[in-house]
């Protein structure tokens, strides 16, 4: 299997956990476009309107932070629909199972940066 080819498998089975997490919450999935993993945005609604972009590793890697671009682009993306913005970050097993617990960080735009 190829490079390309295993990171959308990784990034997709990162997202569904994510998303299967979220559904378990009482969330609806209002969108989540599968066709290019890892660089969507999964934009989910209940009580809240969440915006979150999911970071996916398989162990022993642990998932990459959002880049501080990667941060302003979801923040500013999340205002615009009247969202909260979230960071995802995702542990997999060999074969993609999701391994402890989604690591949930909410992200603030820096003039309100939580510390």
């Amino acid at each position: 299997m190829s490079k390309p080819f295993e990171d959308y498998y990784v990034k997709l089975a990162g997202e569904r956990a994510a998303v299967s997490w979220l559904e378990s919450k009482g969330f609806t999935i209002a969108k989540w476009e599968t066709r290019t993993p890892g660089s969507a945005d999964i934009e989910a609604k209940s009580g809240k309107h969440l915006l979150v972009q999911v970071r996916t590793a398989v162990q022993p890697e642990d998932p990459p932070s959002l880049t501080s671009e990667d941060e302003e682009g979801i923040i500013s993306r999340a205002a615009k629909i009247d969202a909260e913005a979230w960071e995802a970050r995702v542990q997999l097993d060999a074969n993609l199972q999701l391994q402890g617990k989604i690591k949930w960080r909410k992200l603030f735009p820096p003039e309100t940066s939580q510390a």
